[in-house]
């Protein structure tokens, strides 16, 4: 391999590592067209604990030079979401409420 695909092969795994770092904290809507889903069913899945806060998603808070506390909406951590996507067993699903009559409700 020449010096010049050598730099190039370099720079395109840069590039890749630099739009994968951009790319890993998401918001709720761009977590939920990820998973092909609607976003009241990602908040969901937060409201019952399936996606856990620390672990999944992180909500950043702080305050300013004046003392005003301020937070963000939810930021989730993208490997930390296809983690738990790969970890579900396809016949099994344990992010539900199992009710009467067979009716799952994810």
């Amino acid at each position: 391999m020449s010096e010049s695909q050598t730099n190039i092969g370099a720079l395109l795994q840069e590039i890749l590592k630099r739009v994968s770092a951009e790319q890993e904290y998401l918001t709720v809507e761009e977590v939920a067209a990820r998973l092909k889903c609607k976003p009241r069913t990602v908040i969901n899945r937060m409201s019952l604990g399936v996606y856990r806060e620390s672990v999944h998603y992180f909500r950043p808070a702080g305050t300013d030079k004046n003392g005003k506390r301020w937070h963000c909406d939810a930021l989730f951590k993208w490997s930390a979401v296809v983690a738990w996507v790969e970890a579900q067993p396809a016949d099994e699903r344990s992010d539900g409420v199992a009710m009467s009559r067979g009716v799952f409700i994810p």
